[in-house]
């Protein structure tokens, strides 16, 4: 025989794992073995550790959550099923509904105009028979509408000027002046203007708020509401009265709803004067 020629002897299963240990190289029961565990499912037979890597499973005994994988070796009695859900760790998850409440809660920011329906002076020289109410107009845009329609930074739209204007003509003047203040509802609070929405209600502790467009409303009463389902009634959202009406620019698209959203402001003002049954 040559000196270049080498012969090798396969290696016995204890050598061989005494190899693996050595090697530090894990080594897992294999599918063919399952049936040496009785009881356990054909799927779980994959996730079972074999003895020699009990140092594997050892650094989640330190955490009480998990399971060790160890559990798991002990094969079940005859006739007991043993489930998925017995042997290895399960997280219980949060319900749906907290979980959509917390994020949304996490995404409402309003980013106040910088504007003023009525001068101090106004407010100074009103009759003592005369109360001051706080309007909070609130508006949030889809793609199609935009925020111009609404409010600039610094002031209303030509539309809802007007619209505000009608507002201020049915409102009986010797019985409430309102007070009113625009706001868009957007979900990134990156602007310094912008606050989030608890911030902002106790800040301006409006005594009704009028919410505008289907955008508004699915994202601060529900996504399956909109505004056809929405107006026409009294909403108390976290304490404080609120009506909903159309988006500025669905009336502008839309003159003939501009009848329904003068049935909002009515509604809107009998809330103000007390009046509202």
């Amino acid at each position: 025989m040559n000196q270049s020629e080498q012969t090798f002897s396969s290696l016995s299963e204890d050598e061989r794992l005494n190899y693996l240990r050595l090697m530090e190289v894990p080594v897992w029961v294999r599918r063919a073995n399952s049936e040496s565990f009785p009881g356990v499912l054909p799927k779980l037979a994959d996730k079972v550790v074999s003895k020699c890597d009990t140092e594997l499973v050892a650094p989640l005994e330190s955490n009480p959550a998990v399971k060790p994988a160890s559990t798991i070796d002990t094969p079940a009695a005859d006739g007991e099923e043993l489930s998925l859900a017995e042997t290895l760790p399960v997280e219980k998850p949060e319900s749906i509904a907290s979980t959509d409440a917390r994020l949304s809660e996490a995404s409402q920011f309003l980013k106040l105009v910088n504007w003023n329906s009525n001068s101090q002076a106004d407010l100074n020289t009103r009759s003592a028979a005369v109360s001051n109410k706080k309007l909070l107009i609130v508006c949030r845009h889809q793609k199609d509408q935009p925020a111009q329609s609404f409010a600039s930074v610094n002031s209303p739209s030509q539309f809802m000027r007007d619209y505000l204007s009608a507002v201020e003509q049915l409102t009986p003047a010797d019985s409430v002046i309102l007070e009113t203040s625009l706001a868009h509802l957007t979900e990134a609070g990156l602007s310094q203007a912008c606050r989030t929405l608890a911030e902002s209600l106790t800040e301006l502790q409006p005594n009704l708020i009028l919410l505008l467009g289907d955008e508004s409303v699915r994202h601060l009463l529900g996504n399956d509401r909109s505004v056809a389902d929405s107006r026409g009634k009294c909403h108390s959202f976290r304490g404080y009265q609120l009506v909903v009406s159309y988006h500025p620019f669905t009336l502008i698209e839309n003159p003939q709803l501009k009848k329904l959203a003068l049935e909002d402001v009515r509604l809107l003002i009998s809330l103000a004067t007390g009046q509202f049954a």
